[in-house]
């Protein structure tokens, strides 16, 4: 069986499988049960590819899709719950060969406050199809380097606690255990990832009827079983804690200290590897208010590094905020690397919301995956940008019914069980009218593979815009670039860049029926061929489309 036989066969579910959710889909349109909403859709769209490569050379393909989709949404007074699952089915030609796919992909998340404050148990998971070339980033989807999907499952469940009230000590604490799996691809294979990850989390400050004394204490506590894949296991602690002693005023002398650690098997080589870190320190503290205060330490470290063993280095804690619409937190100080810091600012007014930030991280990818986003600067009813996103009134905003918190970029995560030392900067910004939305991103990721003597460096940014033309027209328009560095020893080195645009029109005809058309354009550059139309392409879409909601 010829090779693009098997990655077919690797990504159907039956015909049959398609039909039975589609009848499911639409069998509920009418369905409601309390606090319970359901909402089914269908869209069709006739698609038309010319493709330029170095590689393939010139290439026109054209494709019917067909989506069936269903959000599920239950609430309840101690219960909540959501469901996003859509099957898509291509039936492709070209002027080489004729093909159908199918993609089944899901996603839900739901919360149960079995005793309030005290025990609420969490659960969530996605199952869909992610890029496992990351010289690809951006540009690879169903339609075009398609090799390059493979199906990735997180599922994650929870408990968490939270003792706020008490006049001595405020506790949140929560235990979570996760599973994240990929399937294997011309991209990904015995590297993949399979592990199981085990985390808890532990947050203490002082009470409101502890008098001359502030203090907070901060723990995190991770093992990722990678023995799947041969790579043992992940094992990771971080902790930070701080007493302050008031003196008149709002100042305060402080005493501070915090510890990391993290024990793996490196790639390639198999061999053992230990990073640690602990420091102590004293210092002086000015509040600004009961939670805003800065810091300025010295401290002493001992540290895995020789290179930074023994240092005595200055520390800097900031939380503050200028007004109720804007908020910073900062540190620097150091770890087992060296110099480290971080920084977040988020600010927001009634039409403009941004966020700025900069974060060091040791993580494997697939915790980068599963990780829970709340950073974002505009809440969205699915997974990515729609005209029916919106800015949250407030930076202390809590998601309802199946929302989520979305992130106007997206990071370069490769598929694979590698720890990364990851030091990354975003910024965000957007800015709503009645008519107009619009949000501007840039990133940056510099990926540090420990244990490896390898790099990958990512900047990308980009813009997604909606306007709406009267009031059942809307225009759409998102254009991103990226420039990839890759280092390494081993693998091929290189730079790539990518980028895309895309132009649509969305009109309202009926509650139910909306019609749509698009253009997409798609360009990379480069010297990493890792791909099927090589290192150097263009491509130009255009589709027409409709979109059917059963209500």
């Amino acid at each position: 069986m010829d090779k693009n036989k098997k990655r077919l066969m690797a990504h159907k579910f039956t015909a049959s499988k398609l039909a039975l959710f589609t009848c499911t889909a639409l069998a509920a349109g009418s369905a409601s049960a309390g606090d319970l909403q359901l909402k089914p859709t269908v869209s069709s769209d006739a698609i038309f590819q010319q493709i330029d490569s170095d590689r393939r050379g010139d290439r026109d393909i054209t494709t019917l899709r067909i989506v069936p989709s269903l959000d599920a949404v239950y609430k309840a007074k101690r219960a909540e719950a959501s469901v996003n699952a859509s099957a898509t089915h291509l039936e492709r030609n070209n002027d080489v060969f004729d093909s159908k796919e199918d993609y089944l992909e899901y996603r839900y998340q739901g919360s149960l406050n079995v005793i309030e404050r005290l025990l609420t148990i969490g659960a969530q998971g996605q199952s869909r199809y992610l890029n496992a070339n990351t010289n690809n980033f951006l540009i690879s989807d169903k339609l075009t380097n398609s090799g390059d999907l493979a199906r990735t499952q997180t599922d994650s469940v929870s408990a968490s606690t939270n003792l706020t009230r008490n006049p001595f000590i405020e506790t949140t604490a929560s235990v979570s255990y996760s599973k994240v799996q990929t399937e294997e691809n011309q991209q990904v294979n015995t590297q993949r990832l399979n592990n199981d990850t085990f985390a808890a989390t532990a947050s203490l400050r002082e009470g409101e009827g502890i008098k001359g004394f502030k203090w907070e204490f901060d723990g995190e506590y991770s093992d990722t079983d990678r023995s799947e894949v041969n790579l043992g296991t992940f094992e990771s602690h971080e902790a930070n804690g701080f007493l302050d002693r008031l003196l008149f005023n709002r100042w305060a002398l402080r005493l501070t200290g915090m510890s990391e650690s993290y024990s793996f098997i490196s790639q390639g080589n198999f061999i053992q590897n230990d990073r640690d870190f602990n420091s102590v320190g004293a210092g002086i503290t000015y509040y600004q208010a009961d939670s805003r205060y800065i810091a300025l330490t010295i401290n002493k470290a001992d540290s895995s590094n020789p290179d930074n063993d023994g240092d005595v280095y200055p520390g800097v804690d900031l939380k503050w905020s200028f007004t109720n619409r804007t908020s910073i937190n900062a540190s620097y100080g150091k770890r087992f690397y060296g110099d480290a810091a971080n920084f977040n600012l988020r600010h927001a007014t009634r039409k403009i919301r941004t966020s700025i930030s900069y974060e060091e991280e040791v993580r494997t990818f697939s915790q980068f995956l599963s990780a829970n986003n709340t950073d974002g600067v505009l809440v969205c009813p699915g997974a990515g940008f729609s005209p029916n996103c919106f800015q949250p009134d407030s930076l202390a905003y809590e998601l309802t019914d199946g929302q989520q918190f979305i992130q106007l970029g997206e990071d370069n995560n490769a598929l694979d069980d590698s720890i990364v030392l990851r030091k990354g900067a975003t910024f965000e910004m957007s800015y709503q009218s009645r008519v107009f939305t619009v949000g501007i991103f840039a990133r940056y990721n510099d990926d540090e593979y420990l244990g490896q003597n390898r790099r990958r460096k990512t900047e990308s940014a980009g813009a997604n815009i909606s306007y709406r033309v009267g009031a059942f027209t809307r225009v759409n328009s998102s254009l991103s670039f990226a420039d990839i560095e890759r280092e390494s020893d081993v693998f091929r080195t290189g730079t790539g860049e990518n980028m895309v645009f895309n132009l649509g029109v969305n009109h309202t005809f009926s509650p139910h029926l909306n019609l749509n058309a698009g253009y997409t354009y798609t360009d990379q550059t480069g010297d990493v061929s890792l791909n099927a139309f090589g290192s150097d392409y263009k491509e130009h879409r255009f589709q027409i489309g409709a979109t059917y909601t059963f209500r």
